[in-house]
């Protein structure tokens, strides 16, 4: 397994396109008032919520079968059969909850209406 790198977030950021899940999103993002004191498992069920929804559909379930095999550095078939709490806890070695939501809310800084 490999640490994350500038070329996965544009990878995510196609993905959440892809799926249509852009505005609802950023609006979670934007109802951060301050990282400190968000919920970060609530806003982490929600997320993950969200992109199983959207995962659904065959095209955006591909799309992230190789999105975890170039992080996990294994092949995209592997990625679909894991066990689930192996996959989750997999994904929470690359990269904790806090880590992605002090990205986010960078990123929700630049974009918030002054």
């Amino acid at each position: 397994m490999r640490n994350l790198q500038t070329g996965d977030v544009f990878a995510l950021v196609r993905i959440i396109n892809k799926a249509g899940i852009k505005e609802e999103l950023k609006n979670k993002i934007l109802e951060i008032e301050d990282i400190k004191n968000v919920n970060v498992d609530s806003f982490g069920y929600d997320i993950l919520l969200l992109l199983i929804e959207k995962a659904a559909e065959p095209q955006i379930e591909t799309e992230i079968y190789k999105f975890f095999s170039d992080i996990f550095e294994e092949s995209a078939d592997d990625i679909k059969k894991m066990d689930p709490i192996d996959f989750l806890n997999k994904a929470l070695e690359v990269a904790t909850l806090e880590r992605w939501l002090a990205f986010f809310e960078s990123a929700a800084k630049v974009t918030k209406p002054k």
